[in-house]
């Protein structure tokens, strides 16, 4: 593919053949006609083109080895924006629609790509995910200051033809999951031109997206439901209806999804993207014709690239010795010092292959290989070069561990039907189970003395570190940890008597350590995972993401806490870019062949999707490209839960100072007409009104971009000119140090969270708890553990609202809290009364919900009405219920397995469905923009009540 975000030196081996011309390509997307209605722009490859609208050969505008997309042609013909990758971050750009040399308009350290442009062509309206959420942005063309539009959510802008109202799209749901029906649809909405205020303008169960304004008509797509004979399914066409009359009706009717379309300033024809291909049709009635457009390239003969990598192992295991290090890396595995340095391959193939880990006697590395959506356990031996297979069951068998005799391996297998660890004689291939719980058990490891098998466990809720006797039975194990959130993945120190292993809390990993008869534990390292005590017992090793891609570091035996140091080394490889591409698309459509929870795949056959996207994905250009034809065919499945993504290392960082600024027309400065509680300049006395002159070395004007300025500034101190007036002379100096964007998104969550609880708080005097859970994971539960503790006592209520709650898996847990009574009181002969069990409820409970409640979340409120704990207000969920295998393909992609399925009682698919609420209360966009808050209003005089009547 072209780019590797862990390459620092590569070259292309290649032969070309002359230039030739492929007509009729595939693969032609995002078209935009040009005002004068006589070309169309569009992307290809990768890259932007442009040809004539009749057809005929195209032009490249565009070059660039990183993504360019979605070019938007201005008013005045002179300029194509679009969105591009080069430099990183995906950017807005604009170049002459003749070609020649882009400029960049746009710097954040997020995502911006152009909607629209003003009718005087200078100004740019752009979608941007800099405030967490994607919001309308404008830019000047000279690419100068920057101002929100839109606050509540907001993509696909488009402007009337005087100027005075704005149309754009505004949901959550994935696009690309095609058929969706729910209340995470997307919708139009229009707003003034200066407003806040937005008004909803269609209101259907699909998605309404990529309006177009024309005249007094909104052309856009509408994902709707036909018929074939008996087969209902749904299809995007393109709609049409008057500003102000709202009555849509339809301008195609095609059986193929239309992706995206563009309507000629004339409203006499539109052109419009299905089957990969670019279609033009009058809008007189007549039906479409595919635009014959030839393209222009060279072809290769041959495409290899030589790299040399410096990023990107994990999984690091020490030799006997502690001379090397084995790890992997994009799916095979290497040898290295172990004080860094050039790395040896040891492994090639097209499948993955992963945790290498040394015998005793330093010959032997086992490894776990992935073929055909399944993975078994191989044996190399290092002198002769030769892999031995030593597992071979239709489950999954990985995750192992040398006995210290290196006569036995224990592994992780799914055989059972459960998770379990097995252990398997390597002279004879005999296996036997070790552990039988009714829970996930995994990375079971041998303690050096050969005495002990530690292993993670969920039998007690949560995934834990247990011990047990190596030759023992499972009824001996011992938990020994008490985390209550993800814990994994133990190593042994020499003696066998200590054991680091890594936890979680939130989205951040620790190593800690704990004797092995437990008892309080110590930190030793943050930011990190996956440990490996050295031989010796001197040296952890560990892999972290600190650097934005994953590698291995060192760090001396626990003593404090320490930060680690990285190991270098040297990968040189080369490698076959289709051969790549084939990898990775094969083992994708493998994942989904064997392991969607549906055996029927919703109805579609898989393996035919499989090969019309196939061609489209080897012939992408970027990886960018390729995941966005895998997602598309992703899509097609009809479920949430789906995509493949591949994380890269961020060039821009963009720091934020807590403020919203609005700049003067014609005046040097901005005025300040918000501030973030706790942030920077909450925290420097920056105040509403106030005005800033100078950031830097920068007098603000419109010319001037503040996220140029503030990129990788970070923790770093930033001079700025501030005066409560629109005066320089009572101005005064400071010096802030801007946070990351997430930081603020935080600041903005806990001023909304304070808000909430106040108005709990006041209306029901102090006898009603308020809990918000964000997501239903491991440190969700400690909390709410903590607060029952605390308050189920004195509390007479409770309000736990889970809008904009984005899944996990605690349902279980928190219903088992809500439903346990208590059974017996204990005391000693001065103490107190305790009940057990120590925490428990008993007490009204209202839940609130929203149309962004998602997969587990969804699950609870199903189950809480089921069990009728308590009544429910709000709108229906989202309908996205799947339990997910996350894996990574072999160049290291994230991918989602939609693996389980959940049910009602009566055996209805809770995936598409939504759990609706008892008492319907919707919350619209100007309720959140004037702060209002009329479900949890609702839900407080509907606990109030039922307190009353208690």
């Amino acid at each position: 593919m072209k780019h590797i975000s862990i390459l620092l030196l590569f070259f292309t081996t290649a032969i070309f053949a002359n230039q030739t011309s492929v007509p009729g390509a595939k693969g032609l997307r995002f078209p935009s006609i040009s005002p004068d209605g006589n070309s169309v722009a569009f992307v290809y490859k990768s890259d932007i083109w442009t040809a004539n609208i009749k057809g005929g050969q195209a032009q490249r505008i565009t070059t660039h080895p990183e993504l360019d997309t979605r070019p938007i042609w201005s008013p005045d013909s002179k300029w194509i924006a679009f969105a591009s990758k080069r430099g990183g971050d995906f950017n807005v750009w604009v170049i002459s629609q003749k070609g020649g040399e882009p400029r960049q308009v746009t710097w954040n350290g997020s995502w911006d790509s152009p909607c629209t442009w003003s009718k005087d062509s200078k100004t740019l309206y752009f979608c941007s995910y800099r405030d967490g959420k994607p919001n309308i942005w404008k830019v000047p063309l000279v690419g100068g200051f920057v101002e929100q539009v839109t606050f509540d959510g907001g993509r696909h802008a488009t402007f009337s033809e005087d100027g005075k109202d704005m149309v754009f799209a505004n949901g959550s749901v994935t696009l690309w999951q095609q058929g969706y029906r729910g209340s995470s649809n997307w919708d139009l909405y229009s707003q003034k031109k200066g407003a806040k205020s937005v008004k909803p303008i269609t209101d259907f169960a699909g998605n309404d997206i990529r309006p177009v304004m024309v005249k007094e008509d909104i052309f856009f797509l509408r994902e709707s439901l036909q018929k074939k004979g008996k087969k209902e399914f749904s299809v995007y066409n393109i709609w049409k209806m008057k500003m102000g009359e709202f009555k849509p009706s339809a301008v195609t009717n095609v059986s193929i999804d239309i992706h995206s379309m563009d309507i000629s300033s004339t409203a006499k024809f539109c052109v419009f993207e299905m089957n990969f291909a670019l279609w033009k049709m009058d809008l007189d009635g007549s039906g479409p014709q595919k635009i014959a457009i030839n393209i222009q390239q060279k072809q290769y003969v041959t495409k290899t690239k030589k790299i040399n990598i410096t990023s990107g192992n994990e999984m690091g295991h020490w030799s006997p010795d502690g001379r090397y290090i084995t790890f992997a890396m994009e799916g095979d595995l290497y040898i290295m010092n172990s004080s860094g340095g050039k790395a040896r391959q040891i492994t090639s193939s097209d499948e993955k292959e992963e945790w290498p880990r040394f015998s005793p006697d330093g010959r032997l590395i086992a490894y776990c290989v992935e073929k055909d959506g399944n993975s078994d356990i191989f044996l190399y031996d290092i002198n002769k070069k030769k892999h031995k297979r030593v597992t071979n069951h239709a489950s999954n068998d990985f995750y192992h561990s040398w006995s210290p005799d290196g006569k036995n391996l224990v592994f992780t297998s799914e055989r059972s039907g459960n998770r379990d660890i097995w252990k398997v004689h390597l002279e004879d291939g005999v296996t036997q189970q070790v552990t039988y719980g009714k829970k996930s058990e995994d990375d079971a490891v041998y303690s050096p003395d050969g005495r002990w098998i530690a292993f993670d466990s969920g039998e007690t809720g949560n995934q834990e570190i247990w011990v047990m006797p190596a030759d023992g039975a499972y009824k001996d194990a011992r938990q020994i940890t008490k985390h209550n959130n993800l814990t994994q993945v133990a190593s042994w120190s020499n003696d066998s008597n200590w054991l680091v292993y890594e936890t979680h809390v939130e989205d951040k990993s620790f190593i800690r350590l704990i004797s092995r008869s437990g008892g309080e534990s110590m930190l030793v390292a943050e930011d990190a995972s996956v440990p490996c005590w050295s031989p010796m017992g001197d040296k952890i090793l560990f892999e972290s993401r600190r650097d934005g891609d994953v590698n291995i570091y060192q760090i001396d035996a626990p003593q404090r806490v320490v930060f680690g140091k990285r190991i270098p080394f040297l990968v040189e490889r080369e490698i076959s870019e289709l051969s790549e591409k084939k990898q990775i698309f094969d083992q994708a459509l493998d994942y989904i062949d064997r392991g969607f929870y549906d055996k029927d795949f919703h109805g579609k056959n898989w393996k035919e999707l499989g090969k019309l996207y196939r061609s489209l994905a080897m012939d992408s250009a970027t990886d960018e490209e390729m995941y966005f034809y895998m997602n598309r065919l992703l899509g097609e499945l009809e479920a949430s839960h789906l995509g493949i993504s591949k994380e890269t290392k961020a060039l821009v960082k963009t720091g934020v100072l807590g403020w919203t600024l609005q700049h003067i027309p014609g005046q040097k400065g901005c005025r300040v007409i918000d501030v973030v509680k706790d942030g920077p300049a909450d925290k420097a006395w920056i105040r509403k009104g106030d005005f800033v002159f100078q950031i830097e070395d920068k007098i603000l004007s419109e010319e001037v971009n503040l996220s140029k300025i503030l990129n990788n500034k970070i923790g770093k101190s930033v001079r700025i000119f501030v005066s409560s007036r629109y005066n320089v002379e009572d101005g005064r100096y400071l010096k802030l140090k801007p946070v990351s964007a997430r930081k603020i998104i935080t600041l903005k969550y806990n001023e909304l969270l304070r808000k909430r609880m106040a108005m709990v708080r006041e209306r029901c005097r102090n006898k009603v708890l308020y809990l918000h859970l964000r997501e239903m994971s491991a440190n969700t539960l400690q909390q709410f553990r903590q607060v029952m503790q605390r308050y189920s006592n004195s509390a007479e209520g409770m309000i736990m609202d889970l809008r904009d709650n984005v899944g996990g898996n605690i349902h279980q847990q928190l219903l088992n809290i809500l439903q346990q009574k208590p059974y017996i009181s204990v005391k000693t002969r001065q103490g107190k009364p305790q009940s057990q069990p120590a925490i428990y409820w008993g007490k009204p409970v209202v839940v609130i919900i929203n149309e962004n409640s998602f997969s587990d979340a969804e699950v609870f409120t199903h189950a809480f009405k089921e069990l009728k704990l308590g009544q429910v207000v709000g709108v229906p969920t989202s309908g996205g219920v799947i339990g997910t295998r996350d894996i990574r393909l072999k160049n290291g992609a994230s991918f989602r397995i939609p693996a389980v399925g959940y049910y009602t009682n009566k055996g209805t698919n809770m995936e598409g469905l939504g759990v609706a609420p008892d008492y319907v209360v919707k919350e619209t966009s100007q309720d959140r923009l004037q702060g209002k808050d009329p479900q949890l209003d609702f839900a407080i005089n509907l606990i109030l009540k039922q307190l009353k009547g208690k």
